[in-house]
């Protein structure tokens, strides 16, 4: 290890023939590199349910940070990821200890910020941390490691234009920082830009052939989201790779569990879905896919079970999530519980956008409605979905049922 609780990397001799500025610039780079194995050991345990294991991986955060206090400096955020570490060992009593000598101490480096961001981004306190990537830019205004972070909350944000500038400024620092290229390919991806995208996914598997990250994307940009030109046996290969490459990369299985459904293989991809979900149980995106999967398999309790617990998820995001889970309760008979879905998407969608839009859940809450014994209701909903897709004969055969069910012949035909 470059530093413990007797040894520092300082007490090397070669250490002493350095300028003070070589110094300063080594001991922040050792620094990053210690805080960032502190962040593997806290995220890796995400997945595992062994207590003894888990406990292993946040002392060894522990240790980490604490070499950098104990060798490098007193830096006040790192209290708090302190604070974080002690709390997920369930001793409240060190990670309040640690929270108050944060709060005593403010950020001065572009270090400090960056590390301080890193906090708030964890946290998915996302605003704050972008504040502070930027307060660090602005001490350092070629402080790497807070313009790919920047670029990733970006991301996060679908600010693409944005992160885009992030990832370029980084890459125009550092020539051959491969994750630039990455993330820089699909901010390009999402605006549309083909061809550079295409372009950075080639530098990055030169730059890195054994970099997951690279084949998952290539995968999916490249070969999946090609429309009617998706080579989705390639993509498969592709993204097999990547999960050779990294067996906990979740996002690859389940862009893969995707692919498996395109090439037919329904079981395979709810295998791959499932397999995300256990890497990442926090994960909305992945139990939604794997819930539509199940849907379309005809294993409609399963489905449901899966909606539901997405929006314990994200009660308040995509009306995708809400739409399905009331599909998942009709195909089940429970047409009364899925009324309410379908009012909060018509209510919240747009007119037109796809799958979950507001002309779909009129039509399907008009089903749900005739289900129930309610024409009434139901002929009200198509008149509304009439007056949006008038030239479409679909409502106007559904209201026609559903004034037969009234008696009401004439208006019928």
């Amino acid at each position: 290890p470059p530093a413990s609780k007797t040894r520092s990397w300082r007490d090397n001799a070669q250490y002493e023939q350095l300028s003070a500025a070589q110094q300063h610039a080594l001991d922040e780079a050792i620094i990053e590199l210690l805080f960032v194995h502190a962040r593997l050991q806290l995220d890796r345990p995400q997945h595992l349910h062994e207590v003894k294991k888990k406990h292993v991986y946040f002392h060894a955060a522990i240790d980490a940070l604490s070499a950098i206090e104990e060798h490098g400096r007193r830096i006040p955020s790192l209290s708090h990821w302190n604070a974080l570490a002690w709390r997920k060992l369930g001793d409240e009593e060190k990670a309040q200890s640690a929270e108050e000598r944060a709060i005593a101490t403010p950020p001065q480096t572009a270090l400090d910020y960056f590390l301080l961001a890193e906090f708030h981004a964890v946290r998915e306190d996302w605003e704050k941390a972008l504040q502070n990537y930027w307060q660090a830019l602005d001490q350092d205004p070629e402080h790497l490691l807070s313009l790919v972070a920047s670029g990733l909350v970006l991301m996060q944000a679908e600010r693409y234009a944005e992160a885009e500038l992030a990832f370029t400024g980084a890459i125009a620092l550092n020539p051959e920082t491969t994750v630039g290229y990455v993330r820089r390919a699909a901010c390009r991806r999402m605006q549309g830009k083909d061809v550079l995208a295409r372009s950075d996914s080639e530098r990055a598997a030169e730059l890195d052939p054994e970099l997951a990250e690279g084949w998952m994307w290539q995968g999916v940009y490249q070969h999946a989201w090609k429309g009617d030109n998706a080579d989705y046996e390639q993509a498969f290969l592709d993204l097999t790779e990547a999960i050779r490459l990294d067996p906990d990369y979740a996002t690859a299985y389940m862009n893969r569990g995707f692919v498996s459904e395109k090439l037919g293989q329904h079981e395979r991809a709810i295998a791959d879905y499932t397999k995300a979900v256990r890497l990442a149980p926090g994960s909305a995106t992945a139990l939604y896919h794997r819930g539509q999967a199940y849907l379309r398999q005809d294993q409609h309790d399963l489905a449901e079970a899966d909606f539901r617990k997405v929006l314990t998820i994200e009660p308040n995001d995509r009306v995708n999530y809400i739409y399905a889970h009331a599909e998942a309760l009709c195909h089940l008979d429970r047409h009364k519980e899925a009324l309410p879905l379908y009012e909060e998407v018509i209510q919240r969608a747009p007119t037109f956008t796809g799958f979950a839009d507001r002309r779909r859940a009129l039509n399907r809450r008009a089903l749900a409605y005739l289900q129930l014994g309610e024409p009434d209701k139901a002929i009200a909903d198509y008149r509304e979905l009439i007056e949006l897709v008038s030239g479409h004969a679909l409502p106007y055969a559904n209201r026609a049922k559903a004034y037969f069910e009234k008696g009401l012949v004439d208006q019928a035909i």
